[in-house]
């Protein structure tokens, strides 16, 4: 049985992108090659924006809830607390340690969250889990550790968000962080933390 493709077989090269001549005019809005390579990332530690936000954010689904859905049950948020993952290395760089209040930012946007560090984080990525309810103050910061509000509001050309394509800078803060809607929820980086 033939696939649906203009010879009948696998087809590396996609005729349709081929033959596109205005970009501007297309669902994609970008250019893509007819032909599968790599694309640079909107944002990755090779961009020159590193000068300034030299950390890679990336956001994956928490274990604790479905996307949002479910961040608004206590007995759920009992069990953990937004927090963001940083490696050893890189905290100690920074001066910091597991159970500080970090602010994290970029030009787009800041939330504040508790930071867990671990070994089993890459060198130069920091992870925050996406889904986090937004609580913001009076200037705009969020104190819930919502990673949407550093997020770069542009499709792909294959029409995705760059979720995981994040350029942030991290730091120690004195902002104000609110766990969520109560005070219930209980981060590991309190209790895992050890000053010594």
């Amino acid at each position: 049985m033939p696939f649906e493709t203009a010879s009948g077989k696998i087809e590396i090269l996609n005729t349709e992108l081929a033959n596109i001549t205005d970009w501007t005019k297309t669902r994609y809005g970008y250019s893509i090659p007819a032909i599968p390579k790599w694309i640079e990332p909107f944002e990755s530690l090779n961009h020159p924006k590193t000068k300034d936000f030299p950390f890679h954010m990336i956001t994956p689904h928490p274990r604790w809830r479905t996307h949002s859905i479910f961040h608004n049950i206590p007995w759920l948020r009992e069990t953990y607390q937004q927090e963001m993952t940083m490696y050893t290395g890189d905290a100690a760089r920074l001066g910091l340690k597991t159970g500080d209040i970090v602010e994290t930012w970029n030009d787009r946007g800041k939330c504040v969250v508790p930071i867990y560090v671990t070994e089993r984080c890459t060198p130069g990525v920091i992870v925050l889990h996406e889904g986090s309810w937004m609580d913001l103050d009076e200037n705009g910061v969020d104190r819930s550790g919502n990673p949407d509000f550093l997020t770069l509001d542009e499709p792909s050309p294959a029409g995705a968000f760059a979720y995981n394509t994040i350029l942030v800078n991290v730091k120690k803060t004195t902002l104000d962080h609110r766990p969520g809607w109560d005070s219930k929820a209980t981060a590991r980086s309190y209790i895992f933390r050890r000053d010594a």
